[in-house]
């Protein structure tokens, strides 16, 4: 109701001036203006509080007539105005839909090719923490955490697709066009963990279990548009692009790591992130290897020595592509010193050994085949 009388007023006012120029006219005409001009005053004041089923009679050719089909259009662009509203103010964001209220051209809902960044995410032990959370508050825990979730997208103009449990679908790039729909996505994904952080702690200290999440994204080539029946329509993506955004959320459960990204979606990024290329990877179900990439945080903002691991990380993961084992060897032990804890170099640490005394076969191209027990999907 305060989207609609919101909308209302802003067009009243331009209504109301209509209706004082047709005022002016009946006061210089006839008497028997009076009577449709009172109508005409009602018919406004009624838009005015959001009444879009007001319908004016604008039978004649004078002035009060020409006023009568005036507030008749006006009613039919709010009506318009609001329905494009309420579709589609669930998965945009406000600034969006202002966007397509004002320019309608900007708004193609039939499926169409255009080259738009898709976002996974998946809340990481969220079974094990159902089965022992009781179901009103793991409920609540859950909105929670997608409302924030969503806020983050949100804030960089995302599309929000579809809740899936505790998985989040969202995709940038569409129904308006964005330029920079690979950075949104990156910096959307970097929020929600920096979110996420944060109500952990509060959820900490209410005695609630904590968790992390995993994202994946990638940019490509993608089918856009309404899918569904007749009676329940989804605007969402389609595609294999779409489908390798899936497949980066998983892997990063091989490497440890919380967001994985395309290369195509860090050249789009540029130098707006930070990230670190962690493999080369295919996935099952895949003839084509993927370059993927580490999303480490806003350009910049990382600590020098932190950043001086990563880099490290990636000195080894050439050595290792060069079969030069004890130089990749070397600098991923660097990299684990600088970084700790890290996953990603251990995991690539323990092939280098393996490999140094069972060298890969002649023609090795240093692609790492994902299979089906490794956990990811094909």
């Amino acid at each position: 109701a305060g989207s609609t009388r919101a909308l209302a007023g802003e067009l009243a006012l331009g209504v109301a001036a209509a209706a004082a120029i047709a005022l002016l006219a009946a006061f210089l005409g006839a008497g028997a203006l009076a009577r449709p001009l009172r109508a005409l005053a009602e018919a406004v004041r009624r838009v005015g509080k959001g009444d879009l089923e007001v319908v004016v009679d604008e039978k004649g050719s004078d002035e009060v007539a020409e006023v009568g089909r005036a507030v008749n259009e006006m009613v039919r662009g709010l009506k318009e105005g609001v329905f494009v509203k309420n579709t589609f103010k669930r998965y945009l964001a406000a600034s969006v839909v202002d966007q397509i209220i004002k320019d309608p051209s900007k708004l193609k809902l039939g499926g169409e090719e255009r080259e738009l960044t898709v976002f996974f995410s998946d809340m990481s032990g969220f079974t094990a923490m159902s089965e022992v959370m009781e179901p009103q508050k793991l409920v609540g825990l859950l909105n929670e955490y997608l409302s924030a979730m969503t806020d983050s997208i949100f804030l960089q103009e995302g599309t929000l697709d579809k809740y899936e449990g505790d998985a989040v679908m969202a995709f940038w790039g569409a129904p308006v066009a964005q330029a920079d729909h690979a950075r949104r996505a990156c910096w959307a994904a970097l929020d929600n963990r920096s979110r996420l952080k944060e109500m952990c702690k509060a959820w900490e200290s209410r005695g609630l279990p904590t968790f992390d999440i995993r994202i994946g994204i990638n940019t490509g080539t993608m089918i856009v548009g309404n899918v569904g029946s007749q009676a329940h329509m989804g605007y969402t993506v389609l595609g294999d692009a779409v489908n390798t955004g899936a497949r980066l959320e998983q892997a990063n459960k091989l490497y440890g790591t919380h967001i994985l990204i395309s290369e195509a979606t860090r050249t789009a990024a540029g130098g707006a992130v930070d990230a670190r290329e962690v493999d080369l990877l295919e996935l099952r179900g895949k003839k084509k290897a993927l370059r993927v990439y580490e999303l480490l945080g806003l350009a910049y903002q990382l600590p020098a020595a932190r950043l001086a691991g990563y880099r490290l990380y990636e000195e080894g993961l050439g050595h290792y592509r060069g079969q030069r084992w004890d130089e990749a060897e070397a600098a991923l032990r660097g990299a684990i010193a600088a970084l700790g804890e890290d996953k990603a170099s251990s995991v690539l640490l323990q092939r280098v050994l393996v490999f140094r005394h069972h060298p890969p076969p002649a023609g090795w191209d240093g692609v790492f085949r994902v299979a089906p027990a490794a956990g990811v999907a094909a």
